[in-house]
């Protein structure tokens, strides 16, 4: 099939759509309904700012076909598995060809489409002299599957889409009849299960390593190797339970912009992260850099008072300043010359047990690029590598001296009419069978104070502790 391995009509099918009202519909419960979490499926939610439910929330379940990439790429359709050519980054982009086709009037966002995740390691299939960078990466290191049936929950309008990309040689009448049979599944009963399991600790932080470490990334700054590097220390254990409880929990613990719940491939990754890497929409890219760090406070006083101290340290913001110009360069690449700005600048974004520093860049995807190229420039985010990013990604991979996995990475969407939004894999939790791992990193610059960076690291971890430990 020359490569790309789907066939370029299929995602211009038109989705059978059946609405309903879904004011005592919630997220969780339709989930639970329709899908299996074990099984291949995913929940996408969000609270914008971190305060209050944005509009629509996402789940599907049952991928046609699995896009997997390790060292090569491979598509799965059942138990048949077929090689696809050349680099995975350029097979990613045929596949995605395959399936770009108009979408509009349609009456909710993404009904269908392509859902995932890539690992920090992927950064190599952009940039190939990196491949030496990551010789411990998985297998496979970049999943996403192609979902052809699901759920749109609107909570504006508190309506429910039921949508099916048609198979070929399926009628409408066929896939009607299997809309409202999912439809009855949804109304039916449903069995509320546990969210008790069982977390032990198994590695954590080392302060010797992470001073090691420091030092290190200060000595390379001082000979002009970087101007930062985002050193990341290791969670791991096991767990007994359900890792949709974890979900859950992390749901109420830590409201994000970008909730997920991913399971393919025999993992089931749980998110719950504050920061945008790329959107493409309509031909606009965006990116939402984030750097600078504070506590929240235990009180509105304390919080504001935490909130002047950030926008007074010199130190958080020229960090974030550097940040916001290596986003403007990245999307330069992908976008028309001129067309790169900064419409949001240094506004203080408040989560459940830090607050940040962020920024909006934008620009306009240049003539004869694609959603992938903006992708391929802003992977990975120089928040969660360095500057600059490849130097900082061989860094990292001396001092780390393992695969990160997922955590520096991203996770998100593709459409089938050519736009894309992931998040960066942060506050991110991975579940393959038992064992359960995580990072937390800090951005080390040239005047960096080992205790606050080492004190950040915990910070950002202490979500996923507690929706660990069923607090």
């Amino acid at each position: 099939m020359g490569g790309n391995g789907r066939n370029s009509a299929a995602g211009r099918r038109t989705p059978a759509v059946l609405r309903f009202p879904a004011d005592l519909t919630t997220p969780v419960r339709a989930f639970l309904a329709l899908a299996s979490p074990e099984g291949e499926s995913f929940l996408l939610e969000s609270v914008a700012g971190g305060e209050s439910q944005a509009r629509y929330s996402f789940l599907g379940f049952g991928p046609s076909e699995v896009f997997e990439a390790g060292r090569s790429a491979r598509l799965r359709r059942g138990k048949d598995v077929q090689d696809l050519h050349g680099n995975p980054s350029e097979a990613l982009a045929r596949w995605v060809e395959g399936f770009t086709g108009p979408a509009e009037g349609l009456p909710a966002p993404f009904l269908g489409g392509a859902v995932g995740w890539m690992d920090f390691s992927s950064f190599a299939y952009y940039e190939p002299n990196l491949d030496s960078a990551f010789p411990g990466a998985r297998d496979p290191r970049a999943v996403f599957g192609f979902f052809t049936e699901g759920l749109v929950l609107d909570h504006l309008k508190q309506e429910g889409f039921l949508y099916r990309l048609p198979e070929d040689g399926e009628t409408p009448g066929d896939a009607s009849t299997r809309l409202r049979d999912l439809l009855r599944r949804l109304e039916g009963a449903v069995p509320a299960p546990s969210e008790r399991g069982r977390w032990r600790l198994e590695r954590e932080p080392d302060r010797g390593r992470f001073s090691r470490n420091l030092e290190d990334v200060r000595e390379a700054i001082l000979a002009g190797d970087a101007y930062q590097v985002v050193v990341s220390e290791p969670f791991e254990g096991t767990y007994d339970g359900d890792p949709f409880g974890v979900y859950r929990r992390l749901r109420r613990l830590n409201p994000s912009p970008y909730h997920f719940y991913i399971s393919l491939a025999g993992r089931q990754v749980v998110g719950a992260s504050p920061e945008m890497l790329v959107r493409v929409q309509g031909g606009t890219v965006s990116t939402v850099p984030i750097a600078g760090t504070r506590r929240r406070g235990a009180t509105a006083e304390e919080d504001l008072r935490l909130e002047r101290d950030l926008l007074a340290d010199p130190k958080e913001l020229a960090e974030h300043a550097m940040l916001v110009d290596l986003a403007r360069n990245d999307l330069g690449r992908a976008c028309e010359p001129g067309s790169v700005e900064v419409p949001v600048q240094a506004a203080v974004e408040r989560f459940s047990h830090v607050m940040h520093i962020t920024s909006e860049v934008q620009g306009r995807l240049a003539p004869g690029r694609t959603a992938l190229d903006a992708l391929g420039a802003a992977f990975p985010a120089g928040t969660v590598s360095g500057a600059p990013k490849i130097r900082a990604a061989q860094i990292l991979s001396r001092l780390e001296g393992e695969d990160r996995g997922l955590y520096g990475g991203a996770a998100g969407v593709m459409d089938p009419a050519g736009n894309l939004e992931l998040c960066i894999a942060i506050r991110t939790l991975e579940f393959e069978g038992r064992r359960v791992r995580f990072r937390s990193g800090a951005g080390i610059v040239a005047d960096s104070r080992e205790e606050a960076e080492w004190d950040e690291i915990h910070q950002k971890a202490a979500a996923a502790l507690s929706a660990l430990a069923g607090e």
